[in-house]
């Protein structure tokens, strides 16, 4: 019986990665994208359980939030991540991306400065101890901590006009933006 050689590592290689020719982008920003999608999905499971265990309480807290604080949150996202998309086609069309790109980062800040407004009235209204305090602080904080590194992202691209890593850039903010479509209506909305 012959055997059949191993093949060599750098002709085995290709093949291994044949799967992912058709991904765009970098593939360590989509394993870090994924490794968040898990983490905010246990974040949110998390926060569903603890709502079915304590709902009483979480109706509550959830009662003394800022809706419109979370709505004009919500524009601003939603603005920022059509900014930065259009910023990636004017890159690819070989336009000035500029104008777009500030506009995103404007736009993504001001998210902060809402979230930050958000925080100041609920730290007045909340007990830390509280169940519901915990888990939306750690929930909305955390989407906030992404948010930032979203914007240092954006910076990086506009200050060295980084434009092969732009549209990486983008993927991962409008990652937040998704990530922030599924907070909203969970922590503000849904009773």
């Amino acid at each position: 019986m012959k055997a059949h050689p191993m093949p060599h590592p750098s002709t085995a290689a290709p093949q291994e990665q044949e799967g992912l020719e058709g991904l765009p982008g970098n593939v360590l920003m989509w394993i870090f994208i994924l490794g968040d999608v898990a983490v905010f999905a246990l974040l949110l499971g998390g926060f569903g359980v603890a709502k079915l265990l304590n709902r009483e309480a979480f109706l509550t807290g959830q009662a003394q939030l800022s809706g419109t604080a979370a709505l004009m949150e919500t524009f601003a996202l939603i603005l920022s991540g059509w900014l930065a998309a259009i910023a990636v086609e004017r890159q690819r069309l070989g336009r000035s991306i500029r104008p777009f790109l500030a506009g995103a980062v404007g736009s993504g800040s001001l998210f902060l400065v809402f979230k930050a407004g958000e925080y100041a009235q609920s730290l007045a209204a909340f007990s830390y101890e509280e169940s519901f305090a915990q888990i939306y602080y750690l929930l909305t904080g955390f989407h906030a901590l992404h948010v930032i590194l979203g914007l240092v992202l954006l910076l990086v691209s506009f200050a060295r006009s980084q434009a092969q890593h732009l549209p990486d850039f983008v993927r991962y903010w409008h990652f937040t933006d998704i990530v922030w479509l599924l907070i909203f209506p969970t922590v503000y909305i849904l009773r």
